[in-house]
């Protein structure tokens, strides 16, 4: 059984977005009008977390997705009981989740402010007109892509992981700062490898902080 859930949750991202890569697109809790009897939500994380605490499971390798994986559900507290619910929890792993899922929003909401440090150059170019054109154009295409994406207001930042694959796969295929601005130019091609680098780096980091903020740590 173990195998079988953790190959539904796994603990690592590459296995992650390959199990994502899979899925049909999630939903975020139902409109409250919606009952559970109108379709099938599959099988809910935290009745798993509540099966497994019964067989006193403790491993923060199959936990943690699983705690994740109910954060992805939770959009707001104030829906009735049915559907996606966290009511299966004990009253601990209650508190732990809802302490988590804020730590976890509030690290996704920081680490989606524009890193503007991420394109100086080092000198003798720190004052050049090509620092200054990349500068500009990072803000620009934070602004009008980057925090779009990650701040949408209809997700609710529910799906972080996915949010920055989202971004990462968009800077990739579409290229970074989309159209040329200042003068017909934009970011050089140093800057745009280590926009590429901070966006996969970011990703990586809240996934590797999943553990400690859900309080297996």
């Amino acid at each position: 059984m173990l195998e079988l859930l953790r190959s539904e949750w796994p603990s690592t991202l590459p296995k992650y977005d390959a199990k994502a890569a899979l899925a049909p697109p999630r939903r975020v809790n139902p409109p409250a009008e919606e009952s559970v009897f109108k379709g099938d939500l599959g099988i809910h994380p935290a009745g798993v977390i509540s099966l497994l605490r019964e067989c006193d499971y403790d491993s923060p390798d199959l936990l943690t997705p699983l705690f994740y994986s109910l954060s992805t559900c939770i959009s707001n507290f104030s829906l009735p009981p049915t559907g996606h619910n966290i009511s299966a929890l004990s009253a601990a792993d209650t508190e732990r989740f809802i302490i988590g899922l804020n730590k976890l929003r509030s690290l996704h909401t920081a680490s989606s402010q524009c890193p503007v440090y991420a394109v100086v150059h080092p000198p003798p170019d720190k004052d050049s007109r090509q620092a200054i054109i990349c500068q500009y154009e990072l803000l620009r295409y934070w602004h009008n892509t980057v925090g779009p994406q990650l701040l949408d207001p209809k997700t609710q930042m529910c799906h972080p992981i996915d949010d920055w694959g989202k971004v990462s796969q968009t800077a990739k295929t579409d290229g970074i700062s989309g159209n040329a601005g200042m003068a017909g130019e934009s970011l050089c091609s140093s800057c745009k490898m280590k926009i590429l680098n901070h966006i996969g780096h970011t990703r990586q980091r809240i996934w590797n902080a999943l553990p400690e903020l859900f309080g297996f740590n």
